[in-house]
């Protein structure tokens, strides 16, 4: 049998290999932030095992995101799967380990989406990335938020900066998603000035998620 057919077996048995869900386990609600109907916390007990299973709802169907270290802590690999939804999907994060999952309908147009958070688990610096699956049309269609461009990192009480370096954060932001926004937020390191002692200064960019995607709504530094 040639190589390569060999090789897209082997790939299918692993794929197949991957349980839908284990039987005996049950599937408990997400809990959910008080006061919204459109925002739930996936959480993400990890135990020992080489593969961790982390059951939810999405659109009134049974899902499971399904982390598979079976080769190492440092190279993760996930498949999500929902009954009657869509097929086994793979989000593409290997080499990331998934640290926050929410339930959103951050458009409000009743078409779920999952929010997902995922950072290096090894070496790396810790880079990390933000990913909306939005649920439409019976299959998972991905949303990225855009590029942090040089204006936004380098504007400093609202002009821009021109006396120092700009200096993109490149992976190391910070996100939390609520029930209708996105926050991203990473370190400038604005000139050592009365007004930055510490020569520090951490940038929340807010975004809206609407029909045409991602947009930014508002910028906010502390000191």
């Amino acid at each position: 049998m040639p190589r390569g057919i060999l090789i897209a077996s082997g790939l299918l048995l692993a794929i197949s290999a991957i349980p839908l869900f284990r039987p005996h386990q049950a599937w408990p609600k997400p809990q959910i932030e008080a006061g919204s109907d459109t925002f739930a916390q996936v959480r993400l007990p990890r135990g020992a095992d080489a593969e961790n299973l982390f059951p939810f709802e999405f659109a009134g169907r049974k899902a499971s995101l399904v982390e598979d270290l079976s080769s190492g802590e440092c190279i993760p690999r996930y498949r999500l799967f929902a009954e009657d939804l869509f097929e086994p999907f793979d989000p593409g994060i290997s080499g990331y380990r998934i640290t926050a999952l929410a339930i959103t309908d951050l458009d409000r147009d009743g078409n779920p989406e999952l929010a997902i958070t995922q950072r290096e688990p090894c070496g790396g610096g810790g880079l990390g990335s933000f990913a909306l699956l939005e649920y439409t049309d019976g299959k998972l269609q991905p949303h990225h938020l855009p590029a942090i461009t040089e204006r936004e990192a380098s504007a400093v009480g609202g002009e821009l900066a021109t006396e120092h370096r700009v200096t993109l954060p490149a992976g190391h932001e910070r996100f939390r998603v609520t029930h209708n926004t996105v926050e991203v937020s990473f370190m400038l390191r604005p000139p050592v000035t009365a007004a930055f002692p510490n020569g520090k200064l951490l940038r929340t960019l807010v975004y809206g998620f609407g029909a045409d995607g991602f947009c930014l709504l508002s910028t906010s530094d502390a000191g």
